[in-house]
């Protein structure tokens, strides 16, 4: 089951979907991140398939790319990646300890 999980960088707000697993069988989160030009739903197959073997996902649409908010670049990819990486390691599952 996908959950909608919304990622704050620079004042916008990407949409991310969390993949949670019914039975965990890894403390570890994967981050897909989609291709250019691609779409989130060139990795919803695999997050879905992955959280059902018990590894839990995000997955999320880039900047300016429905429905997340913002302006599309390039250039935004790291700030991107690095604002779904905190909000899915600092969820209450994963944070340390």
């Amino acid at each position: 089951m996908a959950l909608r999980l919304p990622i704050p960088v620079d004042g916008v707000e990407l949409c991310g979907w969390f993949h949670e697993s019914l039975e965990p069988r890894s403390d570890t989160p994967v981050l897909f991140v989609q291709g250019f030009p691609g779409g989130v739903d060139d990795c919803l197959g695999l997050a879905q398939r992955l959280s059902c073997f018990g590894i839990p996902t995000l997955t999320y649409t880039h900047r300016g790319k429905a429905p997340s908010g913002g302006r599309y670049s390039i250039f935004h990819e790291e700030a991107n990646i690095d604002a779904a990486l905190a909000v899915l390691l600092h969820s209450p599952e994963y944070a340390d300890p």
